[in-house]
């Protein structure tokens, strides 16, 4: 998006954040935007440790899990109505990206569910298979954890195996960070495959949300 001033993640210095409202975005090392965050005090937000204590996100208790690791830059302005800027900045993005949302703005709830997954990426004519696991679902996307990293906007396909069966989708890549010895993905899904694949998926996530 134009107009924003980015600076490296995470900031060396405080000096020049002030204690006021306003927001923050972070974005990727190609500053692919990541998150856009409402702030009602942006020094307490970007503190050591992000500390939470004073409530320094609207509607947020902590950031995202993942984004911090995933981020590499940040831009920050000072807002009258930080709530009201967030949503200007999160439409602008949607729009110049053909509806698609920063991918820590989800539009769905995720659900914690650990279910081992098959990840396929194209290699030439051939498909490479990475085994992991889920540990959240969303109408939308899911998170994966893989042993090997993949970087942003790769297409991918998922075979997930839930109790009623294996299920595959097509999806993309939206980020990726470390976590512990295994690799966190963000992935965003584009439509459940196989027969009946869409409503098994609403099924299951309705399970997920009974138990939440």
């Amino acid at each position: 998006m134009e107009g924003l001033r980015w600076a490296p993640w995470p900031l060396e210095g405080m000096d020049s954040i002030p204690d006021r409202p306003g927001v923050l975005v972070l974005a990727d090392r190609a500053q692919r935007l990541l998150y856009v965050a409402a702030s009602g005090n942006l020094r307490a937000t970007l503190g050591p440790g992000g500390e939470r204590a004073r409530g320094a996100l609207a509607h947020d208790q902590r950031l995202p899990r993942g984004v911090r690791e995933a981020a590499a830059f940040l831009h920050w302005e000072e807002a009258s109505d930080p709530e009201a800027q967030r949503a200007t900045l999160v439409e602008a993005h949607a729009v110049a990206n053909g509806g698609s949302y920063p991918p820590f703005n989800r539009r769905h709830t995720r659900y914690p569910a650990r279910h081992p997954t098959v990840c396929g990426i194209a290699r030439g004519s051939s498909v490479l298979h990475l085994e992991g696991e889920s540990v959240d679902l969303s109408e939308g996307g899911m998170g994966v954890l893989l042993k090997a990293p993949l970087p942003p906007q790769t297409p991918i396909t998922v075979q997930i195996h839930l109790p009623s069966g294996s299920l595959e989708a097509l999806g993309v890549v939206l980020w990726s960070a470390p976590q512990g010895n295994r690799t966190r993905l963000g992935i965003e899904i584009y439509s459940p495959l196989g027969l009946g694949g869409r409503v098994r998926w609403a099924r299951h996530l309705e399970s997920l949300a009974t138990c939440a």
